[in-house]
């Protein structure tokens, strides 16, 4: 992957708390209330970059999870941000449930760009579904009932997921997830340094601390 702003911006692999990273640094909070073609037509000036449709959708996703506590209330704005956080496709096309793999990521990935609150009883009705159908049982893996537990649990298992025998699966998905995302900051000027990159707002680990896991 090109590791300039530019190329990062224009490849469907970028992940969206990368996207966001790079958005947030340039132009501040105000960037989480433009619209999606304001933000497009910014960057061509800015980067001289088209950005790729999933760039664009995983950012408006990112917008949604920053801006309102719908994704931990509704069952909608969750599936949504989820899916679109995992694959970069737009979540307003077509109705996709989410697997466990991409709530599992969605989760994960939110919880790297804003304070956690406890979901909602529906998103958790939701969860607790697929989970079970996944054979997961009613509580789902472990990096997904941390934050079933309430948001204080939340930053110690982004990942710590054990003691069923599809964790695994689980588990290296979001390790692949997180070692691409560690790549790309890592080769993007500016970006070396995790601790820079979001928020991390009133939380006692660090996103270096929760990516260190991931085999930085």
């Amino acid at each position: 992957m090109d590791g300039t702003v530019k190329g990062l911006l224009e490849s469907p692999a970028t992940l969206g708390t990368v996207v966001h990273a790079i958005l947030r640094k340039k132009y501040g909070d105000s960037v989480y209330l433009w619209d999606l073609a304001t933000v497009c037509m910014q960057v061509k000036d800015d980067f001289g970059a088209d950005m790729c449709s999933e760039a664009v959708n995983r950012f408006g996703a990112i917008q949604v999870a920053m801006l309102s506590d719908a994704f931990f209330v509704r069952p909608d704005a969750f599936i949504a941000v989820c899916n679109t956080l995992t694959t970069g496709e737009p979540f307003f096309d077509v109705f996709s449930p989410a697997t466990t793999e991409e709530v599992a990521w969605g989760v994960s990935e939110v919880a790297l760009n804003r304070d956690l609150i406890e979901f909602g009883p529906d998103v958790k009705a939701y969860i607790k579904l697929i989970s079970a159908a996944d054979g997961y049982g009613e509580n789902g893996p472990r990096a997904i009932q941390a934050y079933l537990e309430g948001p204080a649990a939340a930053g110690k298992h982004v990942r710590d997921i054990r003691n069923n025998p599809n964790n695994d699966v689980i588990d290296l998905y979001i390790d692949e997830n997180l070692r691409d995302m560690i790549h790309q900051f890592d080769k993007t000027s500016g970006f070396a340094n995790m601790d820079d990159i979001i928020l991390a707002r009133d939380r006692t680990d660090t996103v270096s601390e929760v990516l260190q896991d991931a085999g930085r």
